[in-house]
């Protein structure tokens, strides 16, 4: 069998690892929403926000926050959050299931192979203290199936960003079936809307079943340098 050059049997084996990985942008590193589609209060942030990104130099933010906001230093992408209806039909969700007076989404549609492992980094924000009364909360949308991640009832901490308090970052992962799926990930007001809450998200990645999560991906591109050394190395 005729054996491949080196650099072209390292870009095949690197190929391989990530053809059905098509999240689009899921690290937010285009510094926009390349992608994605969103509506509301959703833009890119840097470092400058105050917390996070946990990896690369951008993250995906969304808020409750409209015009009336800004000048408290809010409504970063120029959008109002909207109100529960369309953003329940934005996200493909039953009406009635976010019952929430506004809030903002983001979403994406993608192919999976079997098997393949959905993965992602999440930070709840809010300026509402635990237990007012006012449960302000963020979740995501997996095939039109809700997930809530947290709530103003969820443990906080201070945050160093524009928002009092966090739940700090979390990671999610979640095996899939074959075929088509669609993402979406929104934060919402419920109760009242006098004060802000906030979602960070990253790191969105799909990863083929059987390959390492994105984090190890390093160690798989080591793992095909080796393997074109050692054909060159090996008769």
């Amino acid at each position: 069998m005729k054996k491949l050059p080196g650099a072209l049997a390292l870009s095949l084996c690197c190929l391989s690892l990530s053809a059905q990985a098509n999240v689009v942008d899921g690290d937010f590193e285009s510094g926009g929403l390349t992608g994605w589609s969103s509506l509301g209060d959703v833009a890119a942030t840097d470092s400058g926000f105050g917390t996070g990104p946990v990896a690369g130099t951008y993250q995906a933010l969304l808020t409750t926050a409209n015009a009336a906001d800004t000048a408290d230093g809010y409504n970063f992408s120029g959008n109002d959050a909207v109100p529960n209806d369309p953003l329940e039909t934005f996200l493909q969700v039953s009406a009635g299931t976010l019952a929430a007076i506004e809030g903002s989404g983001l979403a994406q549609s993608f192919t999976a192979g079997a098997g393949d492992v959905l993965s992602f980094d999440w930070n709840f924000l809010t300026d509402i203290s635990a237990n007012t009364g006012f449960d302000d909360f963020a979740f995501f949308v997996l095939d039109g199936t809700l997930f809530p991640l947290a709530s103003t009832f969820s443990s906080l901490q201070a945050s160093g960003s524009i928002f009092n308090y966090e739940t700090g970052f979390a990671s999610f992962s979640q095996t899939l079936a074959g075929g088509a799926h669609t993402l979406g990930f929104g934060v919402a007001d419920a109760g009242d809307n006098l004060a802000v809450s906030g979602l960070l998200v990253d790191n969105v990645a799909l990863s083929p079943a059987g390959i390492p999560a994105p984090g190890a991906f390093g160690l798989l591109l080591a793992g095909c340098a080796a393997l074109v050394i050692n054909r060159k190395t090996v008769r």
